[in-house]
C-alpha cells in the first residue's frame, strides 16, 4: 500500500538479485559495450536490512484539527498515507515523524513536502561553522 520503499515487501535476496539485475542492464544500455565486455556486479548485502535509510521524502498534510499527517504517497497515486514509524528509516528519522505527528500547527496550507536528510558531521565540521 505505501509507495515508500517499493522494493520492502519483497525478501531480501530478491531485492539484492533485482539491484544486480538493474545495475547491469543500466550499465549495458549506457555504455551499449556487448555484455561479456562488462564485468560481474559483486553485490554485498547489507548488515542491517531495516532502519538505515538517512534520506528520505515525507508527504505532508495538515488537517481540519490543525494536527500533521505526515506519510509517503500510496503506490501508484498522490492519496497520502499517514505513518507512525517507518521500518526503511534512520531510527532519528522516526523520532522526527513522531514528534511531527503530535504537532499542531496554523497554516494556510493544507498539503507539503519534506525532504529530509541525515548528515555525519565531525568536531571539526561543528568547529569551522
Amino acid at each position: 500500500e505505501c509507495g515508500g520503499c517499493p522494493w520492502f515487501a519483497s525478501k531480501y535476496n530478491d531485492q539484492l538479485l533485482w539491484k544486480k539485475h538493474f545495475i547491469e542492464d543500466s550499465l549495458n544500455k549506457i555504455s551499449r559495450l556487448d555484455s561479456s565486455l562488462i564485468p560481474e556486479i559483486q553485490v554485498i548485502p547489507s548488515e542491517q536490512t531495516t532502519y538505515y535509510r538517512t534520506r528520505v521524502t515525507l508527504r505532508g498534510e495538515i488537517k481540519k484539527d490543525q494536527s500533521i499527517g505526515i506519510g509517503y504517497f500510496r503506490s501508484g497515486s498522490h492519496d497520502q498515507i499517514h505513518i507512525d514509524h517507518c521500518k526503511v528509516a534512520s531510527k532519528l528519522i522516526n523520532k522526527l515523524i513522531t514528534f511531527l505527528n503530535n504537532c499542531r500547527v496554523h497554516s494556510t496550507a493544507q498539503k507539503f513536502r519534506l525532504e529530509v536528510q541525515l548528515l555525519r558531521l565531525t568536531c571539526l565540521d561543528l568547529i569551522l561553522f
